[in-house]
């Protein structure tokens, strides 16, 4: 492309056939093409040229669809749904040729609706499960590759920016993140064709982008409370923008970054002050702490080490959330190193005993586990 456009040749051009902004990676390869290329849209249509689609096939049949708006708002402006919609219809009131005499249609269009999705589904539906679960199902989890398809089928085009889709969903920045820049989610969809044929992943742009018209259709007509029991996750909604925050010392900051490492692997979303780093620049510390510790995570951990209690910001943090300990909110972990009943506060609470003797990854995959199996008890009670 860039030898046509530097030679000037007037005898030669490319069309380059793509979906949405999945071509904005040839940009990002040569900027200086940006200025010489052109991006022609074609799924969204204007509501006037899908009606005016519509009554070119009414014309050519004889008949008036009775579900004529409701397809062309179902449609998004694209007009292979509203084709395909339209053609269920026609099947439905046993239309298969051009009529005798003006005939008026009686489908309802839930029903019409029903039945393309049923026809979808026995062709999306195993696959969009695959992509839901990930490389693994953890049921107690934020559920990451689940909410990607659940914001792809609400987005207006056919691609999602993950990047902006994370403004807008702060609370599942942590589990997303993972998935994306670990290489899980380019992996997921490379290695399975099934997927690889509905779904594109650009990594250097982040735009997750859907290659068959159908499967829009698909995935903006699931029931996504159902879906995601189906898939095996126990819920798609949060009471709190974090799962866990860790408190801790600085001396204790290895053991906090493997239970941070550790949760977040498990996909939830994990309040780490390392972590949050660039988001705090700039801002009152306390203010952004406060809440943080007071009501946006449904669980506080507290490394209580020898040093926590002589540490200004573990004094403030634990000022935030002492009164979590009577909501059971508020989870220990003691060290064996410190005398017992330097903490009072926190005996009343379950909590753990952290060995130092022993190897730290094996006891911190035991009370990560140990966190798991807390949060989804609880989250299935809520779910009953």
């Amino acid at each position: 492309m860039k030898v046509l456009a530097d030679e000037e040749r007037k005898d030669s051009k490319i069309i380059v056939l793509g979906i949405n902004q999945a071509g904005q990676g040839l940009v990002n390869f040569a900027h200086d093409l940006n200025n010489r290329i052109e991006i022609i849209k074609f799924e969204a249509n204007p509501e006037h040229k899908v009606i005016e689609l519509l009554e070119k096939g009414e014309n050519a049949l004889n008949i008036e669809l009775n579900i004529k708006k409701e397809i062309t708002e179902s449609a998004h402006g694209s007009f292979y749904i509203a084709q395909m919609l339209a053609h269920q219809a026609c099947l439905d009131s046993g239309i298969l040729e051009t009529s005798l005499e003006h005939t008026t249609t009686s489908v309802s269009f839930e029903l019409v609706r029903g039945k393309v999705f049923d026809r979808l589904s026995r062709n999306f539906r195993d696959r969009t499960i695959s992509f839901a679960q990930g490389t693994r199902v953890r049921r107690e989890g934020r559920a990451p590759y689940l909410h990607l398809l659940f914001w792809l089928g609400k987005s207006v085009e056919w691609s999602l920016s993950i990047d902006e889709a994370l403004m807008q969903y702060p609370e599942l920045r942590g589990s997303v993140i993972q998935i994306v820049d670990k290489g899980y989610l380019e992996n997921l969809i490379n290695d399975n064709d099934d997927i690889k044929a509905v779904l594109h992943f650009d990594s250097m742009t982040k735009l997750l982008t859907i290659e068959d018209p159908q499967y829009i259709y698909y995935l903006r007509n699931i029931s996504w409370s159902s879906f995601a029991k189906q898939a095996g996750f126990m819920t798609m909604d949060f009471p709190c923008p974090y799962d866990f925050a860790l408190s801790f010392s600085g001396n204790d900051r290895h053991i906090a970054k493997s239970l941070f490492d550790t949760l977040t692997e498990m996909e939830f979303e994990v309040f780490y002050d390392h972590n949050e780093q660039h988001r705090i620049l700039a801002e009152d510390v306390e203010d952004y702490l406060r809440p943080i510790y007071m009501t946006d995570a449904q669980f506080v951990i507290v490394l209580l080490g020898q040093d926590y209690p002589k540490r200004i910001w573990t004094r403030f943090e634990s000022k935030q959330f002492r009164d979590r300990f009577k909501e059971g909110a508020v989870i220990p972990i003691w060290f064996d190193s410190v005398p017992e009943g330097t903490f009072d506060e926190s005996s009343r609470a379950g909590g753990y005993v952290f060995n130092t003797k022993e190897k730290v990854d094996i006891q911190i995959q035991v009370f990560a586990d140990l966190c798991r199996k807390k949060i989804g008890e609880i989250r299935g009670r809520i779910q009953k």
